[in-house]
């Protein structure tokens, strides 16, 4: 089975505060296995990280469709 792909990682420090970062990844599916074969589409998470503690939110906005 193939890894998925991520295709940008981008991490900020906030500004004044070293143990957390702002998040943002984009995601593309294009092959897919198992119940989410033929499955295929991108979606975009952000949020916010603490190293320190690993507690965190991220939200996902985007679209998958078969």
């Amino acid at each position: 089975m193939n890894a998925p792909r991520l295709c940008a990682v981008a991490g900020t420090k906030l500004a004044g505060d070293a143990d957390n970062f702002v998040l943002e990844t984009n995601y593309t599916l294009d092959e897919t296995f198992g119940h989410l074969k033929g499955f295929s589409g991108t979606f975009y998470s952000f949020g916010r990280l603490n190293l320190k503690t690993g507690e965190g939110l991220v939200r996902y906005t985007g679209e998958i469709c078969k």
